[in-house]
């Protein structure tokens, strides 16, 4: 009688990364993937997102639309020094 046949050929587990539209998360292996705690969330038009000197709580991986840095000058107008998109993470307060 025939002893069964064991495959001992090493098993590797393929994770499946989501086709992701922002190239930092692009470049993310998926075990990094795997420990971040990604979810979708809509961010209203002129929701301000962080204030200097606060800290950072969460971080944004934009996948639609673009966003923009201001600065607020002593009179109190803002003038628009940066832009971010599908190329960026941004950080955010709660």
């Amino acid at each position: 009688m025939d002893a069964p046949f064991h495959d001992h050929r090493e098993r590797r587990l393929t994770i499946s990364v989501p086709p992701f539209k922002n190239t930092v998360l692009q470049h993310l292996d998926a075990a990094t993937i795997g420990h971040l705690e990604l979810r979708p969330v809509e961010l209203e038009l002129r929701r301000e997102m962080e204030y200097p000197g606060s800290s950072i709580d969460n971080l944004f991986f934009i996948e639609e639309g673009v966003g923009s840095m201001t600065v607020t000058l002593e009179d109190g107008s803002q003038v628009e020094a940066g832009m971010f998109g599908h190329e960026s993470v941004v950080g955010f307060q709660r």
